[in-house]
């Protein structure tokens, strides 16, 4: 699969940037952090390998232009869960418009008992929705239909 644009929702420290940099060196990636702390330390320690957007990833979503990623990333947490306007249809959707035909939505769902839930949203909007465990963690991949 070719990769020509990532985004993150939801940076962090921007691991999930680093390993789409390793598979896709000419990728133009993108990190979405609320947080003004987390955003400084992705620039200046972590050195996350995307350009940092301050902003809130659940508004954001319905900013770019329709179809500009190739994969959309969600990793959204407060201090300790999935933060509860990632699971609704408004967001998700706005992450779908994000896509192009072909492109790729992964999203890590912790606690893993939320995973049912946005998993039945994603079918809303996607033909083929798979799940894959990681420890306590889910992750729900879909690809927007070609």
């Amino acid at each position: 699969r070719e990769v020509r644009s990532a985004v993150l929702l939801g940076l962090g420290g921007g691991e999930m940037l680093r390993q789409v940099r390793v598979g896709h060196p000419a990728a133009l990636l993108f990190g979405v952090e609320i947080d003004p702390t987390t955003a400084h330390l992705a620039r200046t320690v972590f050195e996350v390998p995307a350009a940092v957007i301050e902003a809130d990833a659940i508004l954001w979503v319905d900013t770019p232009p329709a179809g500009s990623f190739s994969v959309v990333m969600v990793d959204l947490y407060d201090d300790s869960q999935l933060v509860p306007a990632a699971a609704r249809l408004t967001f998700l959707a706005g992450c779908y418009r994000l896509l192009p035909p072909g492109g790729l939505f992964m999203m890590n769902v912790w606690p893993a008992n939320r995973a049912d839930e946005i998993e039945r949203v994603l079918r809303r909007l996607y033909s083929r929705v798979e799940r894959r465990s990681y420890g306590p963690n889910v992750v729900l991949f879909a690809e927007r239909s070609p």
